[in-house]
């Protein structure tokens, strides 16, 4: 088309993913980030995320967050991660509009608490509390002892994008020695349901959010001889994303610098 397009129509997803809070996080172990170097000119995530934003002409319009917030899923670790993902939330074009919605957040392998799992390993729920309060805290209330295929989310940005931002979970049968992922039929199919009351007659952009890999990554590191792991039930997950009308898929888990 020949006429101008308008900016109000386009779209801007930011993405980011694996910050893990806690001892693993980049700015925990530089020495400039120590605690006698003064606030204003400590460098952070938050600090050079927002400036980051600050220097383009659109700030973005919503905040994907695709897994491993934390290292240890440590209350402590959640607590800073909130901080830093509502101070980039609030650096967006309108902010982070009514109680963090424009904000999507999924769990990761790292942000299930093993310690507290491993205390009643069939109260399922357990290892995901300190994922729960923090992810309530943008708003979003969700019951303390939902089963882990529960804690998919729905987001309707039709009326304003004509989109749809499903965030599933893949750490729902996670161990600490098996981080292949899995999200299952039945969390895909309850989405589904959801997904299609929601949309009713419209046919907007749908895009998933999952946090382990749905294809391989060897040709990354090809020198490394080890098996490729991706999602348990991969192939079940990208047929039925295929099928329901999905046009895109982010995720994080594995690092490459």
């Amino acid at each position: 088309s020949t006429k101008k397009e308008d900016p109000e129509k386009n779209f801007m997803l930011i993405q980011i993913s694996d910050i893990h809070f806690g001892s693993k996080h980049y700015f925990s172990s530089v020495p400039v980030a120590n605690d006698t170097i003064p606030v204003a000119d400590k460098p952070s995530l938050e600090k050079y995320f927002i400036e980051s934003l600050s220097s383009t002409s659109n700030r973005g319009d919503f905040l994907a967050v695709t897994g491993d917030v934390t290292q240890m899923a440590l209350t402590e670790e959640f607590e800073a991660a909130a901080k830093c993902i509502t101070a980039i939330g609030n650096e967006l074009n309108d902010g982070v509009r009514y109680s963090g919605k424009n904000i999507a957040i999924i769990p990761g392998n790292h942000d299930v608490n093993w310690s507290i799992q491993q205390a009643d390993p069939k109260a399922r729920y357990l290892g995901f509390s300190p994922y729960i309060r923090f992810r309530s805290s943008f708003g979003l209330h969700i019951d303390n002892q939902v089963e882990p295929e529960r804690l998919y989310e729905i987001h309707d940005l039709i009326d304003k994008w004509n989109c749809v931002i499903v965030g599933f979970n893949s750490a729902v049968l996670e161990g600490p020695d098996d981080h292949r992922g899995y999200i299952g039929e039945s969390q895909f199919k309850n989405a589904m349901q959801e997904i299609k009351t929601l949309c009713s007659e419209k046919n907007p952009l749908k895009i998933a959010l999952l946090h382990h890999h749905l294809t391989p990554v060897s040709s990354l590191e090809s020198s490394i001889k080890k098996h490729d792991e991706v999602l348990r039930d991969a192939a079940f997950i990208k047929s039925a994303l295929i099928e329901n009308g999905f046009s895109i898929a982010l995720h994080g888990h594995r690092h490459f610098a």
